[in-house]
């Protein structure tokens, strides 16, 4: 119906209301999705060709949030200027001196957190071939989850990885959105690892679960000189952190808007998912045409990404097709391909007598 259907545009840059002091925002109903049935089956809205769920979605805004505040306290710690030896004296311009250094600790902080997930992914794939696993039981700490976010917004390259390493469970697993939305903070955007993911990554893979501490206790043993140099990372590790940093855009759009703290957030949420379910019929009606959706569209999109298996099950079954999601293009591309997408989705969506 007419009434139903919503501009291309509707929600790019919609502002957020400012939350009333007594209301819970977002409301708990909102992650009712990321419970699984009492009989251990996946509810319907986890089945492999279905849309990512509201709750799924809202999570995602949440895990943004806390990659948002990682970097913060990364480029803001003194301590970490401390620990990485960045001595900035000869630097003239105060301001420039800081960007430079924010610029350099947040590089190498990515960096040593590729080489975590490289060792994280081998020991989850270990875990996961044991029998009766429960996948949570992978859940890596920030750092690592946010090289593992960042590498799944790159499909196919992802599977390559995987496939190219025998991670045949990893490809397969479901991300964690409910273990993830259990241990953030969402006053603080803090997160925190459940005690049985901590004792298995110290005890049995062998990774620290607090990289921060790791760097900046003298108690505890400092990564060597060599694997704080970037120049030196492999050519699959500089690629994978280059997958995080190209987030940064993305991640500081969402923390802009800040939708989760949105009164409409249900709304907004319910929107971007029907507005998605419509780009992906726009991926299927137009084979080999280079598609730009909206931040609302993508954050569905990336929220569908996060489970490899399930997407590319969904994408087969409803668009025929494999469809990478490649976030390397140029702006000239991204451009094009956005007011190509809104002027398809105008003429397969919008009713004529709509504005």
């Amino acid at each position: 119906m007419a009434h139903r259907r919503r501009h291309f545009l509707a929600y790019l840059h919609r502002p957020s209301k400012q939350p009333v002091a007594q209301d819970i925002i977002p409301y708990p109903d909102l992650f009712n999705t990321l419970v699984s049935t009492p009989s251990g089956t996946r509810p319907a809205q986890e089945r492999k060709t279905d849309l990512p769920t509201a709750g799924q979605c809202a999570v995602h805004l949440e895990l943004l949030e806390v990659f948002h505040s990682l970097r913060t306290r990364i480029i803001c710690s003194k301590e970490l200027d401390r620990a990485f030896g960045l001595h900035s004296s000869r630097l003239r311009n105060l301001r420039h001196r800081r960007e430079s250094q924010g610029t350099e600790k947040w590089h190498r902080f990515v960096s040593l957190a590729v080489e975590r997930f490289q060792g994280w992914i081998r020991a989850a794939e270990t875990l996961l071939e044991q029998d009766g696993t429960d996948e949570t039981h992978i859940l890596p700490p920030v750092d690592i989850l946010m090289v593992w976010h960042a590498f799944l917004l790159n499909p196919l390259d992802y599977k390559t990885f995987c496939t190219g390493h025998q991670f045949h469970r990893t490809l397969e697993v479901p991300f964690p959105w409910g273990a993830i939305h259990e241990s953030i903070n969402p006053t603080t955007w803090s997160y925190t690892l459940p005690s049985q993911n901590k004792r298995w990554l110290e005890s049995e893979a062998n990774i620290p679960t607090d990289l921060f501490l790791s760097l900046t206790e003298t108690t505890q043993t400092r990564p060597s000189q060599q694997s704080l140099n970037t120049a030196s990372t492999p050519t699959e590790n500089e690629a994978l952190m280059h997958n995080v940093l190209r987030q940064t855009i993305f991640i500081d759009h969402m923390h802009t808007h800040m939708w989760i703290q949105s009164p409409d957030v249900e709304e907004i949420i319910s929107d971007a998912r029907e507005s998605y379910n419509n780009f992906v019929e726009l991926l299927r009606l137009h084979p080999g045409v280079i598609l730009v959706p909206t931040l609302a569209i993508d954050l569905v999109w990336h929220t569908h990404l996060c489970s490899a298996a399930r997407y590319t099950a969904f994408m087969m079954e409803r668009v025929g097709r494999f469809i990478n999601h490649d976030d390397k293009l140029g702006k000239g591309t991204l451009d094009d391909g956005f007011e190509r997408t809104k002027a398809l989705f105008e003429k397969e969506f919008e009713s004529p007598e709509e504005p």
